[in-house]
């Protein structure tokens, strides 16, 4: 009680104060205590804490800040002028009464004209809540999206590294019989290269679609927003308010992960749309070494024809310039490719 009575009361520390034993204190005022001033003057404490935390100087114009700022002035002065009370000075119950009049006087003016702000005030702060969790939930949508890309990469490469080990084996077999087993195996190989090229060309097409309707839908929504506001129609918002910093980094991150996925989901088309080509050209050559197996060649014919056709199968195939094609190297996505012209532009 003792530091209720004795510690300034100052705009900075009025919130802390216990009023309670302030207005209560029967040791300074008798019987005259202040019960029906109390109750109004917790209910203030309260909303100008309230308005403190909502950060209400920084969102509403400066004719209510200053509204409200008068208002707790005079609340503090009350505060004060209550720690000077005692009857031991010519403290009376007139004085108490007038006192209490003043207070709800104040209350009344309070809720009258600032609870439509404190109403605003909660309402902004339950959208801003709600839009970190919606933030914090496509976060977690974004990073799952990666590592299920980032699991497509490893498994991508581990079906490479595999392929280029049975490339060494087929290289290193001689025959007639080699050549017509691997023909098969070059086959069915390329029909699965056909199936992966179409399964990245559908993936591509797709985050395209997704990324084409997140920017209309954004431009859309702006141009609404911007619209609406300027004829001061419903809903009456600010695109700025709609589209915060934490909003357009968000998107920005999003388009960037998305054109990334269409970057490589290209690659990965152009990848196997040539292995697909590759193992087609090695089937044809082991079908062309079948069919001129049965014609009864000489054995000097056999070996010869087994060599070019050895040749011709590993030698030319174009399997390396499906991972280093320059054409494959440039899908990068479209914000990539926006950003590098912006910057070729200026330079």
């Amino acid at each position: 009680m003792a530091d209720e009575l004795n510690q300034e009361v100052i705009v900075e520390n009025f919130t802390d104060i216990k009023l309670g034993p302030l207005a209560l204190n029967t040791e300074k005022f008798g019987e005259i205590t202040f019960d029906r001033s109390l109750p109004n003057l917790e209910s203030m404490q309260s909303t100008f804490k309230e308005f403190t935390d909502l950060q209400y100087d920084q969102k509403l114009i400066p004719e209510f800040v200053n509204q409200i700022n008068s208002q707790r002035d005079r609340f503090v002065e009350f505060l004060r002028r209550l720690q000077t009370f005692r009857l031991s000075e010519g403290f009376n119950k007139d004085i108490r009464d007038g006192f209490e009049n003043e207070v709800e006087a104040l209350y009344q003016e309070v809720y009258r004209s600032d609870l439509p702000w404190l109403t605003f005030l909660r309402q902004d702060a339950s959208i801003q809540s709600k839009d970190t969790k919606k933030l914090q939930d496509e976060q977690k949508a974004v990073a799952k999206l990666k590592s299920e890309y980032e699991q497509i990469i490893k498994q991508l490469e581990e079906k490479k590294s595999e392929y280029e080990k049975e490339t060494t084996a087929v290289q290193k077999a001689a025959g007639e019989k080699a050549a017509v087993t691997f023909g098969k195996h070059f086959e069915q190989q390329a029909g699965e290269y056909h199936k992966e090229a179409q399964k990245w060309e559908n993936g591509r097409m797709t985050l395209y679609w997704i990324f084409l309707v997140i920017v209309i839908i954004n431009v859309l929504l702006y141009a609404y927003f911007f619209t609406t506001f300027k004829l001061n129609i419903k809903p009456h918002l600010d695109p700025n308010d709609f589209f915060t910093l934490q909003y357009g980094i968000f998107k920005v991150a999003l388009l960037g992960l998305i054109s990334w996925a269409m970057g490589y989901s290209a690659k990965n088309y152009y990848i196997n749309s040539r292995l697909e080509s590759s193992n087609l050209h090695r089937k044809n050559v082991a079908e062309t070494i079948r069919d001129f197996s049965k014609s009864n060649p000489s054995e000097s014919e056999r070996g010869e024809v087994m060599r070019i056709g050895a040749d011709a199968m590993f030698s030319h195939a174009p399997t390396n310039s499906a991972y280093s094609s320059k054409e494959v190297e440039k899908e990068n996505g479209p914000v990539d490719t926006i950003i590098t012209n912006v910057i070729k532009g200026k330079v």
